[in-house]
């Protein structure tokens, strides 16, 4: 296949959005969120339906003609059934499945052209509404199941318009599906709060070879889970397994414990947050002596003060001496929101900025971004602060926390990494990426066009979490914190 656009994504983002239709040949492409990984399946990319099926495309070859799946056929497929006979299907012929989202993350880890299986057409809440919205205001928590591929910004309005609930945190970047931030170990930023999968207390998955399996905590052993799978057999009714040591295991899976059909969350009665953004300068001494975690901790070691809290940092130093930085704190209020979310900008007194309008966070700006950078490369460090700037704001903010935690609901796509690291190593880590940042810009005039973003988490037991407390050389950490970097 041909691609008209090939090539043109890194240097031209604004073009992005015409990419993902534009290839000459009768198999579909799949693009991730950004665009610089294309996926042509050998079979198709399928979408399952939400209600109940007796044919399969035409582009599964033989599927409808396999007897075990003609028979569940005939009685009728539901939306996990379909997955479980694609899965089956796969198996029984030798092919990879992959199920895939919006394509936030860029790791090729579980990357395979065989089928892909588009879970974005599965967004819907599992679990009933209540009587009165207020009912489950009145509760310490409810968990709430919803399909794996429901979009996180959409499921967490619905979820607090409709049940009057809340996570304890999120993300960012609200453009991932419920499934996706579960199993990639997706964060916020707070000292009293874990990840993401840490919320999650339930789910329905659909491994190799069709079986459906119903995971939660419990006494179970791994050998005795093993046991349950071995003796059942698809079509049946999905195995009940409640083993907390499976549980860590699947909790962050990235992608390679089977299909999340569908995820529960352990929610809490909705709440607003208070949040304030300053801009401050810190000193740069030099790697060996540069100190920023004593700067900030009596502030996000608070609850009252900072139950919520993050911060970004130039790592170009003005006058060799300084580096401007910006730091978010927030915490729970009862106080009336200070503007409508639609408008939560410079137009009204308490707004957030300009970098919360959503036509501001767009390919096209980016792509503007960076053909500036591209044009003077050595002005970069004067347009990052500028960006910082921005996230200085005179009054506080206050809006429903989910308002308050993301920054875009997914309509820009930059690319960046991070890493994990025990809390207590925050200051010779920064250090040195600050260093490497100003070393490469010495040598190459190469410089990131975005700050250096620092979140902090609880750690967890999860064992493919970047957040786990386990330290390799021996010993328990409580807290982590994940240092982000521009990589586009």
């Amino acid at each position: 296949s041909i691609d008209c656009c090939y090539a043109t994504r890194q240097y031209n983002q604004c073009f992005f959005p015409c990419i993902r239709s534009c290839s000459y040949t009768t198999r579909r492409v799949w693009y991730n969120y950004d665009g610089l990984e294309t996926v042509q399946p050998l079979i198709d990319i399928i979408k399952p339906e939400k209600g109940v099926i007796r044919k399969f495309p035409k582009s599964l070859a033989d599927i409808n003609t396999d007897r075990e799946i003609a028979s569940e056929l005939a009685i009728g497929l539901d939306t996990p059934g379909q997955l479980a006979a694609i899965c089956r299907f796969a198996s029984n012929y030798g092919y990879r499945v992959r199920a895939v989202g919006t394509g936030s993350s860029w790791s090729r880890l579980t990357s395979t052209r065989d089928i892909l299986i588009d879970m974005t057409n599965l967004n819907r809440i599992l679990t009933p509404k209540p009587a009165k919205r207020k009912d489950n205001l009145k509760q310490e928590f409810v968990d709430i199941e919803v399909e794996g591929g429901m979009q996180v910004h959409r499921f967490v309005e619905k979820l607090d318009k409709v049940y009057g609930l809340a996570l304890p945190m999120m993300g960012n970047y609200a453009g991932q599906t419920v499934a996706g931030v579960a199993c990639t170990s997706t964060h916020g930023s707070g000292y009293f709060t874990g990840t993401m999968s840490t919320s999650v207390v339930g789910f329905h998955l659909i491994i190799s070879t069709g079986i459906q399996v119903r995971l939660s905590h419990g006494e179970e052993t791994f050998d005795q889970c093993q046991e349950k799978i071995k003796h059942a057999h698809f079509g049946g009714a999905p195995v009940e397994l409640k083993s907390t040591e499976v549980f860590r295991a699947v909790a962050v899976s990235l992608g390679s414990m089977g299909i999340i059909y569908s995820i529960t969350y352990r929610c809490i009665s909705v709440y607003k947050i208070e949040e304030e953004r300053t801009e401050v300068k810190i000193p740069w001494p030099g790697k060996e002596k540069f100190r920023v975690k004593q700067k900030f901790e009596p502030m996000f070691t608070n609850r009252a003060e900072g139950e919520f809290f993050s911060f970004f940092v130039n790592p170009y130093p003005a006058h060799k001496r300084f580096l401007y930085a910006a730091y978010l704190k927030g915490k729970r209020t009862s106080r009336r929101s200070t503007c409508c979310a639609c408008c939560s900008w410079w137009c009204c007194k308490g707004g957030r900025g300009c970098a919360d309008v959503e036509c501001v966070q767009t390919d096209c700006i980016a792509s503007c971004l960076q053909t500036c950078a591209s044009c003077c490369p050595t002005r970069i460090p004067d347009i990052t602060n500028c960006g910082v700037s921005q996230f200085s704001r005179e009054h506080s903010y206050v809006q429903r926390w989910y308002n308050v935690l993301q920054f875009t609901k997914g309509n820009m796509h930059v690319r960046t990494a991070e890493f994990c690291l025990p809390l207590s190593q925050l200051d010779e880590a920064l250090g040195d990426v600050i260093e490497t940042a100003n070393q490469y810009a010495d040598k190459f005039s190469q410089y990131s066009l975005l700050p250096i973003y620092v979140r902090i988490v609880k750690t967890d037991d999860l064992y493919l979490s970047p957040a786990n407390g386990r330290c390799p050389q021996g010993g328990q950490h409580d807290h982590a914190c994940y240092i982000e970097v521009n990589n586009d």
